[in-house]
């Protein structure tokens, strides 16, 4: 069998990060993201990225992990009750780049000023959703950018809104 891993004594090729959530039901879950260039991945990127998530998610972010753990004990009484506030309920932003290659990032329990006014449609003027997408782009390499965003449950929701 080849093993194609690189010689893991020498530099990283991406670092991966993740978010771990819980909602006011107790529910919990976690998305890795996986694109992230060495040279952007930062504790100033990072932690962008998790005020802007904050702000755009009923869920409580109890963890996030680079090789290293920063967290907490998860307490589901620290999570908004709101429409779609279920990590289960959840925008999915897609990056792209020239060549192809892709970024999914998800926001669990997204809070109402990420919709239009009364529906399940993404408002793409959203600050909060900015601030995402803002953070998001920073830690990718140079090329990417925000191509779309979907609310869905489990993909039970609405086409994407091309941003």
């Amino acid at each position: 069998m080849p093993n194609s891993i690189p010689d893991v004594t020498g530099a990283a090729t991406r670092i991966p990060y993740s978010i771990r959530y819980i909602d006011h039901t107790g529910d919990k879950r976690a998305d890795a993201l996986t694109g992230f260039d060495t040279t952007n991945v930062t504790p100033a990127n990072i932690q962008a990225l998790n005020v802007a998530m904050g702000g755009a998610t009923n869920a409580e972010m109890y963890e996030g992990v680079i090789g290293d753990v920063f967290g907490v004990v998860p307490d589901k009484s620290n999570a908004n009750v709101a429409d779609r506030s279920e990590v289960v309920n959840n925008i999915v932003v897609l990056a792209k780049n020239a060549a192809g290659a892709s970024v999914n990032l998800f926001i669990p329990a997204p809070v109402p000023a990420l919709f239009v006014t009364g529906s399940d449609e993404i408002d793409p003027a959203s600050t909060e959703l900015a601030a995402v997408f803002t953070a998001l782009l920073a830690l990718l390499p140079t090329g990417f950018e925000i191509v779309s965003a979907r609310y869905t449950s489990r993909k039970q929701y609405n086409a994407a809104t091309p941003i």
